[in-house]
C-alpha cells in the first residue's frame, strides 16, 4: 500500500483523480464535495499539519474535508477542524497518493465525470488514487548536498579520437598531431523522495566531477536550469598535441583515449515555497546521474609497412 508518507504540510495542493478530474469543495458548512475538470480556487486545498503524519485539508472557503464511517460513506465539508476532519496522505508505490481517513480508516474515492460523486472505500483501487499538483509557488531550491562517499561508478575505457599518419620516405620521420575533441557530458537529477518538484527552476550548486586521478570531487558553483529528470548536456573540450616517430615506409595509428564513468550519487536539497504569505521549506532528494571522463592519454601503434 503506502511506501512513505510525503510531508505536504503548509502547502496548497490539488488532487487529480484517476479520471482526470479534481477534488472540488463547494461553499458553506456541510456543503458537498465533488469533481471538476479544471483546477481553480475551489479545487485547491491547504494542508494543515496535525503531527505524526496527520493533516487536515482546508478548502478555499475555509471549511475542512470530512469523512463519515463505513463503506461508501459520505464525504463532505465542515467548518470545524476536529478528529473527523483528519487524514493521512499516503504515498503509493505507483507514485500516486491516497487520502486515508484517520478515525475511520477508509479512503476518499472519486467517481468518473464532472460533478461526480465522492465517497469512502475500504481499500485502494484506481478510484482511490490521486496525483497531487503543488499550487504553492516554488521560490527556489537551495542547499544541494551530494553524498560523495556513496557513489556508484561504472567505468570503461573509451577511444575519443584516432588518426593514421604515413611516412612514405626512406628515413625516420618525426610527426605530430593536434587533437581537439569535444566530449558531451550528461547529468540529471532524479527525485526519489519529498514533495515532487514538477516546475522548472534555477539553482546554484557545486556539481560532482572526476579528477584526473579518477576521484570524485565538486566543481565551482554553477547556475543551471533544473527540473528533476531533465538531462543536461555540457561539452568538455580536450586538446592534446602528440609527438611520435615513424619508421621509413610505415604508418602510425595515434589514438586519444580516456576512461569514461557513469556515476550515480545520492543528493538532498531544500525546496522553498511561498504559501499563505509564509516561506515553507521542504527536504527533497534522490540521485544524480552523470557521465565523466578522466585519465586522458594517447597510444601510438605502428601499423603495416607501406
Amino acid at each position: 500500500m503506502g511506501s512513505k508518507d510525503v510531508d505536504f504540510s503548509g502547502l496548497t495542493i490539488a488532487f487529480k483523480s484517476y479520471h482526470g478530474t479534481y477534488l472540488c469543495a463547494y461553499n458553506g458548512d456541510k456543503a458537498h464535495v465533488t469533481t471538476k475538470p479544471h483546477c481553480k480556487t475551489w479545487e485547491q486545498w491547504s494542508v494543515i499539519d496535525k503531527g505524526n503524519n496527520i493533516v487536515s485539508l482546508r478548502s478555499f472557503h475555509s471549511t475542512f474535508l470530512r469523512a463519515w464511517p463505513g463503506e461508501r460513506a459520505k464525504v463532505g465539508l465542515h467548518n470545524k477542524d476536529e478528529l473527523e476532519e483528519t487524514f493521512n496522505i499516503l504515498s503509493l508505490k505507483s507514485g500516486l497518493y491516497a487520502i486515508r481517513s484517520v478515525p475511520h480508516g477508509g479512503y476518499v474515492s472519486s467517481y468518473p465525470g464532472n460533478d461526480a460523486k465522492i465517497d469512502m472505500a475500504s481499500d485502494i483501487q484506481n478510484w482511490e488514487e490521486y496525483s497531487i499538483k503543488i499550487v504553492s509557488k516554488l521560490d527556489s531550491i537551495k542547499n544541494v548536498i551530494f553524498s560523495l562517499d556513496k557513489p556508484l561508478l561504472q567505468t570503461a575505457p573509451k577511444v575519443l579520437s584516432s588518426i593514421s599518419l604515413k611516412n612514405q620516405n626512406s628515413k625516420l620521420a618525426s610527426v605530430n598531431h593536434d587533437f581537439n575533441v569535444e566530449i558531451p557530458l550528461t547529468s540529471s537529477f532524479t527525485q526519489k523522495y519529498g514533495v515532487k518538484i514538477a516546475s522548472k527552476t534555477s539553482i546554484t550548486a557545486k556539481l560532482p566531477l572526476l579528477t584526473e586521478e579518477g576521484k570524485i570531487g565538486l566543481s565551482n558553483e554553477v547556475n543551471i536550469d533544473w527540473t528533476p529528470g531533465r538531462v543536461i548536456t555540457n561539452t568538455k573540450c580536450i586538446t592534446s598535441t602528440v609527438f611520435a616517430e615513424a619508421l621509413p615506409q610505415s604508418s602510425l595509428k595515434i589514438s586519444l583515449s580516456a576512461f569514461e564513468s557513469v556515476v550515480e550519487i545520492p543528493w538532498s536539497a531544500t525546496a522553498i515555497f511561498s504559501a499563505d504569505e509564509k516561506e515553507i521549506c521542504k527536504t527533497i532528494g534522490g540521485v544524480w546521474n552523470g557521465t565523466m571522463v578522466y585519465d586522458v592519454n594517447y597510444v601510438v601503434e605502428s601499423e603495416n609497412t607501406i
